[in-house]
């Protein structure tokens, strides 16, 4: 299963399996053995896929895609919540056998549908390396293999000190030995750009751009500023990042 959606969704249906045996929400007095574990079984992967095609339409789409990781997964998780909350009624009504329902709580069901959607994508997103932000350019670097796997893959910015390179993610950052010149040229030219002799920057990063005192650096989504040099500011320019 080297395939990322079909791994998210055998462990949807994983899920499933758990929460069939438990029976939450209360289900497990108003549904009978078989009808609880099909009712999560569906529920879950069904939703769950819902929820992984918008947090990658968010992660695709220009300016959402350089959102902090809350911001991408509460936006991921109100949009997903529309499909999500139609699921679960129609799939409580196939299987209690009662359709009906109010303004109220169709507005209920949403916000419930869609908070659980949020509080299940944070963590497996957080353990995935928020993966559905890697280009497929990305996901096929060698650099991202030598990158300590708590770190996840979803490149922030890189910057060179002595024989090492610092490189930051969302989830920390670490020294691994390398060279910037050998880390970018592994990296590919879509990947983002060189914005200093020493530092590197990833598409999608990028939050504002600030010039003081006659120098220019960007801001990051992280809360990070990196150093613009003179020399780099015409491809910026160019690249549309100024």
């Amino acid at each position: 299963m080297n395939n990322p959606w079909s791994r998210r969704f055998f462990l949807f249906l994983a899920l499933g399996l758990v929460l069939g045996w438990m029976g939450p929400f209360g289900t497990y007095g108003q549904l009978p053995g078989w009808r609880r574990f099909a009712y999560w079984m569906i529920a879950v992967p069904a939703v769950g896929m819902c929820a992984r095609i918008a947090m990658v339409m968010l992660a695709g789409h220009g300016r959402a895609g350089s959102w902090p990781l809350l911001g991408r997964i509460a936006a991921g998780a109100a949009l997903a919540g529309f499909p999500g909350c139609f699921i679960v009624l129609l799939l409580q009504g196939s299987m209690t056998g009662r359709l009906g329902f109010d303004a109220l709580f169709l507005i209920q069901m949403y916000a419930t549908v869609s908070l659980v959607i949020g509080l299940i994508s944070y963590p497996l997103m957080l353990l995935t390396g928020s993966r559905p932000r890697v280009e497929p350019e990305e996901a096929d670097s060698p650099f991202l293999r030598r990158i300590p796997a708590k770190l996840g893959t979803e490149l922030l910015w890189l910057s060179a000190e002595d024989h090492y390179i610092r490189v930051t993610t969302p989830l920390g950052s670490d020294l691994i030995l390398c060279r910037l010149s050998d880390a970018i040229a592994e990296l590919g030219a879509g990947a983002g750009q060189q914005v200093h002799r020493s530092h590197w920057v990833a598409r999608g990063a990028v939050k504002s751009a600030e010039r003081k005192d006659g120098k220019t650096a960007l801001l990051l989504t992280n809360g990070d500023s990196v150093p613009v040099s003179q020399s780099y500011l015409p491809a910026l320019k160019a690249a549309g990042w100024l």
